[in-house]
C-alpha cells in the first residue's frame, strides 16, 4: 500500500508517553504519521492540520453552535466557512495570527525522520527535561486549544464572527433580515466566549439584549400541545365537535393531519428552545416577568395594540378569533396577551408562580410571574414568599 499510494511518513512522540527507567535509560512511545502521498504534498498536510485546528476550536462545545446553526439555516456551507477562517488569517488579531504561526511551526517541528532519531535525542538530560516541562512531546492540537480557551477566547470570537459576517454578506442569501439575526447570534457567542476561565468573568461579562422570535417559535411548537391533546380528546372532534370551543376545535383539526416529519421538526425546535432557556438559568436564579402583557380587561375584548405595537396571537389568529368565546367576529384575539409571558415556561418545562404585585391606573389588579430553573419548584415558592413578605399586595383588594 505504501508503494501503491506513494505514502511518505514521519515519526512523532505520543503525548506524555515516556519514562526514565531506574537504569537511567529513557524510553518512549512513538507513532508513524503519513505526511504526503501521490495526491497530497507535505505543505498540504500542514495546511490540513491548520484547518483541523480551526474546526476543532470552533466546532466543539456550545460556544459557537449558534453561529454554525445560523449559517446552516441560511443554506451556507459550514465547511467553506471553516476554510475561510483558515485562509483569512491575515485579518485576524495579532494574538490569533501568532497562535496560527506557532501551531504551524509545532506541527512541523514535532516530526522526525526516524524513531532512532527521537530516542537518541531524548537520551540527553537537557532534551528529556523539555519533555518533563511540557515544552515538547505534547499533543499540538490540545495544547493550542487550551491556550485559545484560557487566554484568547475573546480574540478568537471576534475573528471567527467577523469572518462569518463577511462570509454571509458575500453569499447570495434570500433572508433580508439576516443582519439583525446575525447580530443577536454573534452577541450571544461573544457573551458565552468572554473570559471563560477568568476569576472575574461574572463581573466583566458583556451585556446584550436579545429577541427570541416567540411568534415563529409558537407557530412551530405550539401545536405540539394540540397533538398531545388529540391523542386524548381527538375522538370529540368526530363525535361532538359542536361542544368544543372554537380554538380547541381548530387546534385539533390542524394536528389531526400532522405527519411524522412535521411533528419531529416541532419536537426538535422545542428542545432547542429548552436548551436556550436552560442556558439562561445557568446565569440567573430566577426570571421575573409580568404575568400578562396588559392590565385586566373586559372578558373577550383585549386591546389589539400595546404602546402602538400590534399584538400577535402565537400564530393562530385564524383559529382563535377570541379567547373564552366561540365564533364572535367582534372580539379581538387575546391569546397572545394572555399567554406570551406564561406559555414560554410551559414549553420550556420550567416552574413558575404568579402573585399579586399592585394595581393599574384604573385600580385593577396586576400580577408578577417568577420562574426558576427546572425542578426548582421549592426555590420559586421561596422567592414568591419572600416577595409577598416584602410587598404584601396579596392582602389588598381592588375597589369594585
Amino acid at each position: 500500500e505504501r508503494k501503491k499510494w506513494k505514502l511518505n511518513t514521519k515519526f512523532r512522540l505520543l503525548q506524555r508517553d515516556f519514562v526514565k527507567l531506574s537504569s537511567g535509560k529513557k524510553i518512549m512511545e512513538i507513532e508513524e504519521v503519513v505526511v504526503s502521498s501521490e495526491h497530497m504534498t507535505f505543505d498540504e498536510y500542514v495546511d490540513l492540520r491548520i484547518l483541523a485546528f480551526v474546526i476543532y476550536v470552533t466546532n466543539r462545545g456550545t460556544v459557537y453552535d449558534p453561529i454554525l446553526k445560523f449559517l446552516r439555516e441560511q443554506n451556507l456551507d459550514v465547511f467553506d466557512y471553516f476554510c475561510k477562517i483558515k485562509d483569512d488569517i491575515n485579518t485576524a488579531p495579532k494574538n490569533i495570527q501568532n497562535i496560527f504561526t506557532r501551531f504551524k511551526n509545532s506541527t512541523i517541528n514535532e516530526l522526525w525522520d526516524s524513531p532512532e532519531e527521537i530516542i537518541k535525542n531524548y537520551q540527553k538530560d537537557s532534551e528529556y527535561q523539555k519533555l518533563l516541562d511540557g515544552e515538547e512531546g505534547i499533543n499540538v492540537m490540545y495544547n493550542f486549544l487550551a491556550e485559545v480557551t484560557s487566554e484568547y477566547m475573546d480574540d478568537w470570537a471576534d475573528y471567527i464572527l467577523n469572518t462569518a459576517y463577511s462570509f454571509t454578506k458575500n453569499s447570495n442569501i434570500k433572508d433580508k433580515n439576516w443582519e439583525e439575526k446575525f447580530s443577536h447570534v454573534s452577541n450571544f457567542c461573544r457573551g458565552t466566549a468572554h473570559n471563560t476561565l477568568g476569576k472575574d468573568r461574572m463581573e466583566t461579562n458583556p451585556e446584550f439584549e436579545f429577541k427570541y422570535n416567540i411568534r415563529e417559535l409558537a407557530g412551530t411548537i405550539g401545536p405540539i400541545l394540540g397533538a398531545l391533546g388529540y391523542n386524548k380528546n381527538g375522538h370529540l372532534l368526530e363525535e361532538n365537535p359542536e361542544k368544543l370551543m372554537n380554538y380547541t376545535r381548530k387546534l385539533l383539526e390542524i394536528v389531526k393531519n400532522w405527519e411524522g416529519p412535521a411533528y419531529m421538526n416541532a419536537i426538535s425546535e422545542l428542545y432547542k428552545f429548552r436548551n436556550y432557556m436552560e442556558s439562561l438559568f445557568e446565569q440567573y436564579d430566577f426570571l421575573a416577568t409580568p404575568t400578562m402583557a396588559v392590565p385586566a380587561h373586559e372578558c373577550g375584548k383585549p386591546p389589539n395594540e400595546v404602546d402602538g405595537v400590534e399584538q400577535f396571537d402565537f400564530g393562530f389568529r385564524s383559529m382563535w378569533p377570541s379567547y373564552g368565546e366561540n365564533d364572535n367576529p367582534n372580539h379581538k384575539n387575546g391569546a397572545g396577551l394572555l399567554a406570551q409571558f406564561t406559555a414560554i415556561f410551559n414549553w420550556a418545562g420550567n416552574p413558575a408562580a404568579t402573585l399579586p404585585c399592585g394595581f393599574s391606573s384604573k385600580g385593577l389588579p396586576i400580577s408578577l410571574q417568577i420562574a426558576g430553573a427546572k425542578e426548582d419548584e421549592v426555590g420559586v415558592l421561596q422567592a414568591s414568599r419572600a416577595f409577598e413578605i416584602a410587598k404584601p399586595w396579596h392582602n389588598k383588594k381592588p375597589i369594585l
